[in-house]
């Protein structure tokens, strides 16, 4: 429990940290009035951000352990282990010293974990616990003058209320003081009925639990205070359709300052007395916005974005050197078990023409990038917007090199995404630091399935062709490799005309290269 509430810190201090510049970008927008529409928008998805990434880092960090699963779950069809050693690697062990350090660290660090997480759910209790003590208050207040001012909601007046303020998600009430009389009664009004039109109070409690579960962190307060101005901003733009501009500003005004003589602090999220808030209100009523430089501040907080987006995936990707180490001693040791049985392959007895062919087929930059194709994440994330856009799922493609390929031979997790990615390619750079391009290939010939329960190149170089792999042909080769992309489907025996085509396809790149 205290390992898996490390992580969940860790990786929930990293998403803060990626996510303060474009808070700070969006406080900017709201400053000078840019686009309100826009502002609301990115508010909205703030918050859930902050209230859900939470809970989906610590649904991740749950699954980090084991980092490489048993290769016999990834790969099912893996005939079993004999001839042990047969493709192994040399291992290679972390060092005594630091985890020395790590347990010097722990010390100071666990204590710390333990004292977040407890704060956490108490500030989940404190929250539920404020629900029912706030309905209970309001159900004294209910016993005033009653009014239902449209179906879904409720307008009560009473002499015991002394700030007017609306509640509720579903059951939406309208709490009025009894000395409001004319023109600010029919204003203060219109402005709280309007927020429960607008559905504000939904919005208001998310953020609401978002700042007593993560209370500790400053940034999920500052968001709040950003979404009350957001919301009263919005709820003046209603209410001026159907009430007088300068009327409205008046009674606002009037308003503001008469809390502000008497000392009166309104319940928070009204926003009726605080300076700085009630400067953007005013700009916003009287409609001052510097919209000039409207598309200029939308380009910076997309890029804000971006960098934030980025940034979260690169600290996810770090590696330290404990991690690199077990990884890589999976590696060996996975590898080793998976070609027990294999017939193994060496490199420099591979016919040119197949390491050609395989190269062409499977990634044409294999000798010059670092395991990670830029031009195939750019054209996969293309694919997967589309997919997107057409109903379809987000993690259509992935954009894979041959290193990633081989790289998902040593994770147990099968289906589709985000924490398999960041494992996939943590696992691809330590095979790209610790492992040559032509033992990259070695080990992926080795491990590659190649449908009818034949695993690796050598076996079925006999299988399909009855012959060695260093004696395969040019068209055995060719009808062999495409065979990686669907092996139950694209194989000689399962589907012998889509093989001879995709032959065919391949033969006619190759002659094209030439």
């Amino acid at each position: 429990m205290i390992e898996l509430s490390s992580v969940w810190l860790s990786g929930y201090a990293v998403f803060t940290a990626c996510l303060l510049p474009v808070l700070f970008l969006h406080r900017l927008f709201l400053k000078y009035g840019i686009s309100l529409r826009f502002s609301i928008a990115a508010q909205k998805a703030l918050s859930l951000s902050m209230l859900l990434v939470p809970f989906l880092i610590f649904l991740a960090s749950q699954q980090r352990a084991p980092q490489i699963g048993e290769i016999s779950q990834a790969q099912p069809h893996l005939p079993a282990a004999t001839n042990a050693g047969k493709a192994s690697l040399p291992s290679h062990p972390a060092g005594a010293a630091l985890g020395r350090v790590q347990e010097s660290v722990a010390d100071v660090f666990i204590p710390f974990v333990e004292l977040i997480f407890l704060c956490t759910m108490a500030g989940l209790l404190l929250f539920v616990a404020r629900i029912f003590l706030q309905e209970r208050n309001l159900r004294r207040w209910q016993k005033g003058v009653f009014e239902r001012v449209e179906p879904g909601i409720s307008l009560y007046q009473s002499s015991a209320i002394t700030v007017p303020f609306s509640i509720g998600v579903w059951n939406r009430r309208v709490f009025l003081p009894q000395s409001l009389q004319g023109q600010e009664l029919d204003v203060i009004k219109s402005h709280e009925i309007n927020h429960c039109r607008l559905r504000h109070h939904l919005w208001s409690l998310l953020e609401a639990c978002q700042t007593h579960v993560f209370w500790f962190n400053p940034l999920t307060h500052a968001l709040r205070k950003t979404g009350n101005t957001l919301r009263e901003m919005e709820c003046d733009e209603f209410s001026v359709k159907s009430i007088e501009r300068f009327t409205y500003l008046t009674v606002l005004l009037e308003t503001a300052e008469s809390y502000a003589t008497r000392g009166m602090l309104p319940i928070r999220g009204q926003g009726w007395n605080h300076l700085e808030e009630m400067k953007m209100r005013i700009s916003h009523i009287m409609d001052e916005k510097k919209k000039k430089w409207a598309a200029a501040w939308i380009a910076s907080f997309a890029l804000a974005t971006l960098l934030a987006v980025c940034g979260t995936f690169y600290l996810a990707n770090r590696i330290d050197s404990v991690t690199e180490d077990s990884i890589l001693k999976e590696i060996r040791s996975q590898y080793a078990e998976a070609t027990r049985a294999v017939p193994a392959i060496e490199f420099e007895k591979l016919p040119l023409h197949f390491v050609k062919a395989l190269v062409l087929h499977e990634d044409q930059a294999f000798f010059d990038h670092n395991g990670i194709s830029q031009k195939g994440i750019a054209r996969a994330t293309g694919r997967n917007f589309l997919s997107v856009l057409s109903g379809g799922t987000f993690l259509r493609e992935g954009g894979s090199t041959i290193t990633q390929q081989l790289a998902k031979q040593f994770l147990s997790e099968r289906e589709r995404s985000i924490h398999r990615k960041i494992q996939e390619y943590k696992v691809t750079r330590v095979l790209e630091a610790h492992f040559s391009k032509q033992e990259i290939l070695t080990m992926y010939l080795n491990m590659a399935y190649f449908g009818n329960q034949t695993v690796g190149l050598a076996k079925a170089a006999q299988f399909y062709f009855h012959t060695d792999y260093d004696q395969l042909s040019v068209e055995q080769s060719a009808m062999l490799i495409p065979f990686l992309d669907a092996p139950s489907k694209f194989n000689m025996i399962a589907n012998a005309d889509a093989a001879k085509q995709r032959m065919a396809n391949l033969l006619a790149k190759l002659h094209s290269t030439n």
